[in-house]
C-alpha cells in the first residue's frame, strides 16, 4: 500500500495486508504474522534490515501488525511509515526507529507530505474523520491546516516552503489546495482545487 526510494536508491515497500512475515510471540509462544515493510537495495538484493517486522522508539517495541497505509520519504531521506493512526520515522540507513506519533483522534492516516522544514503534514482516510494536521521534525503537533477535511483520502502533498498544502481527496474528483502565506504558522484558507474531475490516489512532490 506504499512505496518510497531513499536516498541510497534503496526501495521501502509496505503491504496494507497481512506477510508472510512472523514474529514470535513471547506470551502464548506462538507465531503471529505482520505487516511487514521490505527494503531492497538498488542491484535488488535485500538491504541488511529487511524485512522491518518491528519497530523501536524510546526504548518500546512496536510489532508492525496494523494496515500499513503509506510511506514517505521526509526532507532528510528517512522513511515515514504509516500504520493505522501511527506514523514511524525509520532511518533510511540502518532501518532503527527514530520517533513515532499517534494521532488524536484515532483513525486511519493517509501517507503525509513533508516540507523542507521536515514538517509533517497528514490527515484521515474517511471524510470528515478528522483535521488536516502538521507535526515538526519530532513528530510534535504545532497545529491543523483545517480542522476537518472532506473526501476520501490516502494521501496529500505539501509545497517545500510550506504555503500550499494538496489535499487529494479522491471521492471529490478534485485535489483542495490550501494555502498560507506563512507556511506552517498559518492561517491556511481553501484557495482552488485542481486536477478537476480526477479521482485521485497518490500524489508526490
Amino acid at each position: 500500500h506504499g512505496i518510497a526510494v531513499d536516498p541510497e536508491g534503496k526501495i521501502w515497500f509496505q503491504p496494507y495486508d497481512l506477510a508472510a512475515e512472523s514474529v514470535l510471540v513471547a506470551s502464548t509462544g506462538l507465531y503471529r504474522k505482520t505487516r511487514a515493510v521490505y527494503v531492497w537495495k538498488p542491484d535488488g538484493t535485500p538491504a541488511s534490515f529487511s524485512p522491518i517486522k518491528t519497530v523501536t522508539v524510546s526504548g518500546t517495541t512496536d510489532t508492525l501488525i496494523n494496515p500499513g497505509l503509506g510511506l514517505r520519504a521526509d526532507a532528510n531521506g528517512n522513511i515515514v511509515v504509516a500504520t493505522t493512526s501511527t506514523y514511524y520515522r525509520v532511518n533510511y540507513k540502518t532501518g532503527a526507529g527514530m520517533n513515532k506519533v499517534t494521532v488524536s483522534p484515532t483513525g486511519s492516516v493517509i501517507q503525509p507530505g513533508f516540507d523542507s522544514f521536515n514538517e509533517m503534514f497528514t490527515g484521515y482516510v474517511l471524510d470528515g474523520a478528522g483535521p488536516i494536521k502538521i507535526y515538526d521534525g519530532n513528530f510534535t503537533f504545532l497545529g491543523n491546516v483545517v480542522d476537518t477535511s472532506r473526501g476520501f483520502a490516502r494521501s496529500m502533498e505539501v509545497s517545500a516552503d510550506g504555503n500550499d498544502v494538496y489535499f487529494a481527496g479522491f471521492t471529490n474528483s478534485y485535489v483542495t489546495r490550501y494555502h498560507s502565506d506563512n507556511g506552517s504558522l498559518g492561517p491556511y484558507s481553501k484557495v482552488d482545487t485542481i486536477l478537476k474531475g480526477y479521482s485521485v490516489e497518490s500524489i508526490t512532490r
